[in-house]
This record gives structure tokens, C-alpha cells and sequence, in this order.
């Protein structure tokens, strides 16, 4: 379906749970934001921009990303939806791609099969084995793709914290009042539990840099079953991943 889509990655500087991780070393001096905006600017021809927040904190991200030719849109810490209904306003953009910068394993591959997968709903994502929206996992490798007319409904519909928070939760969670299609995992992975590659806490961070380091495949297109293979064969990593993962629910 042609439209016209752009992609927004959320980031701010003032974590609680991993405060100033947006800027940390990473990957050699490159910060897992970098990590993310490289690749997608390798494999995807589409506008991006980053939203962030109006807070001073945050200056510094601002200035790094926009030295990566990259947009930013600055909005209220909390109301993320707020800040994804105003870019998609000022862009004009029919639908984005919302990109969490929690996850530095943000897959292409699985992103340009949603791009093309999308044909027009109010909200797109793949689901779990459980059935749940992707977003809701741990394995970090996924984005989400929502139209432009239902962050304004629901910028509309709803003022409760949570919801303006965390900007699609509100759609998914309201089928009744929005078109929501979920994609089936690719049958060609086995999507084993206890893989964490999102980044919350300081332990996370560890954890998924080691990773990166052992991968000699980290900046390409990911082969997601070798990726998984990696972590379970890592006995260490896999235990730590398990921990977290008890310890911070989605």
C-alpha cells in the first residue's frame, strides 16, 4: 500500500531505572541511539526524526543525533503521545513507525516486512505466541507501525498517564475503536523465553553490549535464529537476561 510514512524513535535522558543511558559507550564510542540510527538509515529510505523531551537534560541527545542528520521534535517528558500526534501532524505523515531506543537488535528485516505488510490499519505489529502485541515482549528486535488519525483519536480519547505514556497501548487495547492487525512471528525462528535484548536497567545494558561485542554481525541484517543461538549457547548472558526479565515486567 502506498502512504506516506515516516519513523519516530522515542528517547530521553532521564531514565530512571538507567539514567543517561542514551549516551553511554556502547558499541567502541558509539551509544546504543547511534546504534539504532545507523542502521536504520543503512536500510530504510524513509524520513526520520527523533521526539524527545523540552527537558535541558536532553540537550546533548539533541545535539548528537541532529549531528547524524537526523530531525528532532522536543514535547513534554511524559506525554509521549502527544509528542508522536504532533510530529505526525507537522510532517503530514499518514501513518509512522514508532522505534523504542531501548533496543539496539532493532531487526530490518522484520521491520521492512512490516512496512510492507502495513494496508492502511490503525495500529500494525507482530504477536506472540501468547498473543500479545510484540511491544509487550522482551526480545527488543521489534518496532510498531500506527496511523496518524488514530494517535490523534486517542490523544482525544484518553488523558489517564499510562496510556499518554507508553502512546499505542490505548489503540491495541481498544479494538472496538480501532483497526489493530497483528503479523504471525516468522515460523523459521524458534522464539525461546528468557531472551532479553531490550535495555531497562544497568544489568541490561551489560548484558546486550557483551552480546554485541561477541557478534561479529552486529551493524548487517540479523539473522535472528543465529542471534538467539548465541544467547542461549551463553550460559552467563542467558541467566542474567532470565533475571531481568523476572524482574522487569512488560
Amino acid at each position: 500500500m502506498k502512504t506516506n510514512i515516516g519513523i519516530i524513535i522515542q528517547a530521553r535522558s532521564g531514565s530512571t531505572r538507567l539514567p543517561g543511558k542514551m549516551m553511554l559507550p556502547f558499541y567502541e564510542s558509539a551509544s546504543i541511539l547511534t546504534v539504532i540510527i545507523q542502521r536504520i538509515q543503512k536500510n530504510l529510505d524513509l524520513p526520520l526524526v527523533l521526539a524527545t523531551t523540552t527537558n535541558a537534560i536532553d540537550d546533548e541527545l539533541v545535539r548528537m543525533v541532529e549531528a547524524q542528520g537526523v530531525e528532532v521534535f522536543r514535547g513534554d517528558e511524559d506525554d509521549v503521545l502527544s509528542r508522536f500526534t504532533a510530529v505526525n501532524t507537522d510532517k503530514d505523515w499518514s501513518a509512522c513507525v514508532r522505534v523504542c531506543a531501548d533496543n539496539p537488535y532493532l531487526n530490518m528485516e522484520l521491520l521492512q516486512n512490516l512496512i510492507a505488510a502495513y494496508q492502511g490499519e490503525d495500529y500494525l505489529s507482530y504477536q506472540t505466541i501468547e498473543g500479545k502485541p510484540t511491544i509487550l515482549s522482551h526480545y527488543g528486535v521489534f518496532a510498531e507501525l500506527v496511523s496518524a488519525k488514530a494517535l490523534l483519536k486517542a490523544t482525544q480519547m484518553t488523558k489517564e498517564k499510562l496510556y499518554r505514556e507508553h502512546v499505542t497501548n490505548f489503540i491495541y487495547n481498544n479494538p472496538s475503536d480501532f483497526s489493530c492487525r497483528f503479523l504471525e512471528l516468522p515460523s523459521s525462528v524458534s522464539w525461546e523465553e528468557g531472551i532479553r535484548l531490550t535495555i531497562d536497567t544497568k544489568q541490561d545494558f551489560e548484558n546486550v553490549k557483551e552480546l554485541f561485542h561477541q557478534w561479529p554481525k552486529a551493524q548487517t541484517l540479523l539473522d535472528l535464529q543465529e542471534l538467539f543461538n548465541l544467547v542461549l549457547t551463553n550460559s552467563l548472558i542467558l541467566q542474567a537476561m532470565r533475571n531481568e526479565q523476572s524482574k522487569n515486567s512488560k
